[in-house]
């Protein structure tokens, strides 16, 4: 099915693998020379140093995220290995965008570390005050790593039935849930986010998908238009230069997680109802994310 996805978008898997290729390329270079960056220069580890270690660790993430939805297309088991490498760098740089990917991509699926992530899920919890204590890392202050970190949360089911209670206070009292906020590469009010990892962890496969899917509706009409005015530009859109996000990850990603709590088929026949309302490319980063859920662990 994904072979026809870039049929449909008028791009060359060839050039799609030679894309993941370069992504994947790029961000190993970013992780080498954050690694060896001070010790090149031969001097302690300065401020200097350690903002451009960031940013470099920032652009490898950012590449191996880039590259996982590429091979969305391709392969899922190839998809799912670059999510994890990009989550692992998000994380450590304190970002809930990669607890959201390590959840996506499957990995906390059999044995998720429920101490680290509760820890996490109290920092969250910690920055909806007024008064935010020097304990919560700077990332997780800003609602949208917030939302990234409940959504991971609530549509991993071992965790959601671990930490119900505390993950049911931030998703019924935050401030959030009514926010607007821009998240993504879509610009998705923060409240849809909010209120698809309600229904998450509430976990109700006949009221939780019709809900979840009127909002990832909302957003395939967005991500169409988006892809409709980059693939304006053949050049860029054809060497995979376009500047969109042509899987988009937040739709994808809500879609996994809607398998993993709401089961495969009441997913599927939601993604049907709408079938007739959305074009063939709006529907896109969903029936990725249906793949991307339906393939063997590796």
């Amino acid at each position: 099915m994904s072979r026809a996805h870039l049929q449909m978008l008028e791009l060359d898997p060839q050039q799609v693998n030679v894309t993941v290729a370069f992504l994947e390329a790029c961000a190993n270079t970013s992780l080498a020379e954050a690694s060896g960056h001070d010790d090149r220069r031969g001097l302690p580890t300065s401020r200097e140093g350690t903002d451009r270690e960031w940013v470099l660790r920032m652009d490898a993430a950012s590449a191996l995220r880039d590259a996982a939805q590429w091979a969305a297309f391709l392969d899922p088991q190839t998809a799912r290995r670059l999510l994890i490498a990009s989550a692992r760098q998000f994380q450590e740089l304190d970002h809930g965008f990669g607890m959201f990917l390590m959840a996506v991509a499957g990995a906390w699926r059999i044995d998720p570390p429920l101490g680290d992530i509760s820890s996490t899920l109290a920092q969250v919890e910690a920055a909806q005050g007024p008064d935010v204590g020097s304990d919560v890392p700077a990332p997780l202050r800003h609602p949208q790593q917030q939302a990234y970190v409940l959504l991971a949360a609530a549509g991993t089911p071992g965790v959601a039935r671990a930490d119900v209670a505390a993950l049911g206070r931030l998703a019924e009292t935050s401030r959030h849930r009514l926010g607007v906020v821009p998240v993504g590469a879509l610009g998705t009010p923060l409240r849809r986010f909010w209120d698809v990892a309600l229904h998450l962890l509430v976990g109700d496969p006949v009221t939780g998908p019709p809900v979840v899917f009127q909002h990832l509706e909302s957003m395939s009409r967005t991500y169409a238009e988006s892809i409709d005015l980059a693939m304006t530009n053949h050049y860029l859109w054809r060497h995979g230069a376009a500047p969109v996000d042509t899987a988009d990850l937040d739709i994808m990603g809500m879609t996994v997680l809607s398998v993993a709590r709401f089961g495969m088929a009441p997913v599927a026949d939601a993604l049907g109802s709408m079938k007739e309302r959305l074009t063939p490319i709006a529907r896109i980063p969903m029936e990725l994310g249906m793949e991307l859920a339906e393939a063997p662990p590796a």
